[in-house]
């Protein structure tokens, strides 16, 4: 009686073992290439990814120079150029890649005294991208601060999170990904001249399913100030073209 026992027991533990492991295998078995290429998406400037959003804050942020007036007439407001508004882009239906965003933005001039403290931008973002590579929906939430407005400073320095939720399609490849990304910008530079990113890094934490199987990364973007960024994830190493959003063959 015991010896059955003792077996029955030892199955039992054999076979909870086994259904761990299989759970941890489905956890990481997404492909990490197709991962840095969803990574790579999110980044892309041209599909109205991250990168487009960083360099129009820094347009924004640029109309500082118009405000010295204002705040010399009303010098005991914090806050100027407060703006709430709603911007919605589409291109002509029937293109080869079409794309419908909208972005729901608060915005506005941080003064200390008579000093410009920082530049503060909010905004949600929902929309959908459809091109011969991939298409995608998603909803972003960001919650940024630009300073580096002294003028011995030449780039603005944006910190701040985006939250992200979204679908990519891979056309050619034929895959199917979903995820939430948690975003943290770090001391991001951008040129006040020409508002191409300099520096910085992005910290992603990405949990999401790719086509079945279910996935969770941490990641690191390190742009390189030369239309390229250098993407870790889980020691993996790529290149990312942040214009295109698409990953560089080694």
């Amino acid at each position: 009686m015991k010896t059955t026992k003792l077996i029955t027991l030892a199955s039992f533990l054999l076979a909870s073992i086994f259904i761990g492991c299989e759970e941890a295998e489905d956890i990481l078995n997404a492909d990490s290439d197709d991962v840095a290429e969803e990574i790579a998406v999110i980044i892309g400037e041209e599909n109205f990814g991250i990168t487009d959003e960083i360099v129009k804050t820094a347009e924004l942020a640029a109309n500082y120079e118009d405000l010295k007036s204002l705040k010399s007439v009303n010098a005991n407001i914090d806050t100027l150029f407060k703006y709430d508004t709603t911007i919605s882009i589409a291109n002509v239906p029937g293109a080869s890649i079409t794309y419908n965003f909208t972005y729901d933005m608060e915005y506005g001039f941080v003064f200390d005294g008579f000093t410009l403290d920082n530049f503060y931008y909010t905004t949600t973002t929902t929309g959908n991208y459809d091109g011969p590579r991939m298409n995608f929906e998603e909803g972003r939430n960001s919650n940024w601060v630009v300073t580096g407005f002294d003028v011995s400073s030449s780039n603005y320095i944006l910190n701040g999170s985006t939250d992200r939720t979204g679908t990519t399609q891979f056309e050619i490849r034929d895959k199917s990904m979903s995820s939430t990304s948690e975003i943290v910008l770090l001391d991001v530079l951008v040129d006040k001249s020409t508002y191409k990113i300099q520096n910085g890094r992005l910290n992603f934490e990405i949990i999401g399913d790719a086509d079945g199987y279910e996935y969770r990364y941490s990641a690191q973007v390190d742009f390189l100030g030369d239309g390229r960024a250098k993407l870790n994830l889980n020691g993996q190493v790529y290149t990312i073209d942040i214009v295109n959003g698409e990953i560089i063959p080694a």
